[in-house]
């Protein structure tokens, strides 16, 4: 069924909902559900998705005709098109300091950032595929240098199983990254994860595990504050995970002068039950 929104920004989006009550919204061109121009980083993402058939059948063409194929950019619940999102804006020097430091209570970190995104890293064994974090932050200051790795979550929980004896998550898999092979301090070192508000994403098995909901944010519970070393490593400090939400995300986007930024992720959140958000005809 053919679909349309409206942007964080006033403009239209065509696109297509998807089969059954849940109705999820689907653009003609992932480019629309970003700001700026993501091509370099993003275009290496539009692979083909195995969720074209969730979509009648005479709209398949459409949603294809752009790329040549359906990829999961297209979708409004896309983790990726969020997370460049905000990133390019943390390259622009602004919610990411603040945010840091909010997360890890920790006002000693670095102003300044280097960000990769989607790097894939060496795993902990060399049969396992190597990990690709979401965000790659690294700072080097004349005292230390700092490596933190972020996971971004939309509506999918932290997956279990990432490595060859299917006993390591996903935050694990960033610990084991950030920690690197000169095995950092953990004041040096960590994993941030984003995720929408408790009042979205609050019954997510495998995040709650380390997380719990307390009004509008996520505190760490105690497996957060030490996720396990491998046994290679000697035990080395452990790694400390800590949790942001996207709306405060927008609000520290917001104070720090992006409000482009913090346009579009209320705008997401807001599109989270997509169904609501169809214009009419």
């Amino acid at each position: 069924m053919r679909a349309r929104i409206r942007r964080w920004d006033g403009e239209v989006i065509e696109g297509v909902a998807s089969r059954g009550p849940s109705a999820t919204f689907a653009a003609l061109d992932w480019r629309d559900l970003v700001p700026g121009a993501p091509e370099l980083d993003l275009a290496p993402k539009v692979k083909k998705s195995s969720r074209l058939g969730s979509f009648e059948p005479d709209d398949r063409d459409a949603l294809q005709a752009r790329d040549g194929v359906y990829s999961d950019l297209q979708s409004i619940n896309s983790e990726d098109t969020v997370t460049w999102a905000a990133f390019r804006a943390s390259r622009r020097g602004a919610w990411l300091a603040s945010g840091l430091r909010e997360a890890f209570q920790d006002d000693s970190l670095p102003e300044n950032w280097t960000t990769t995104l989607w790097s894939s890293s060496p795993g902990p064994s060399p049969d396992a595929t190597p990990p690709e974090a979401d965000a790659d932050l690294r700072s080097t200051t004349d005292k230390a240098s700092f490596h933190i790795t972020v996971e971004s979550k939309w509506k999918q929980d932290l997956k279990d199983g990432q490595d060859v004896t299917r006993s390591w998550n996903q935050l694990d898999m960033r610990a084991y990254v950030a920690r690197g092979p000169e095995l950092a301090p953990s004041d040096r070192h960590g994993v941030l994860v984003l995720v929408p508000p408790p009042a979205l994403y609050a019954a997510q098995a495998v995040f709650s595990r380390y997380f719990e909901a307390q009004d509008s944010v996520f505190v760490p519970r105690e497996p957060a504050n030490a996720l396990p070393a491998p046994p290679n490593d000697r035990g080395v400090a452990t790694t400390r995970a800590r949790a942001l939400t996207w709306s405060r995300v927008a609000e520290l986007a917001d104070q720090a002068g992006d409000r482009e930024l913090g346009d579009y992720l209320r705008w997401r959140l807001a599109c989270f039950d997509s169904v609501g958000h169809f214009l009419s005809p």
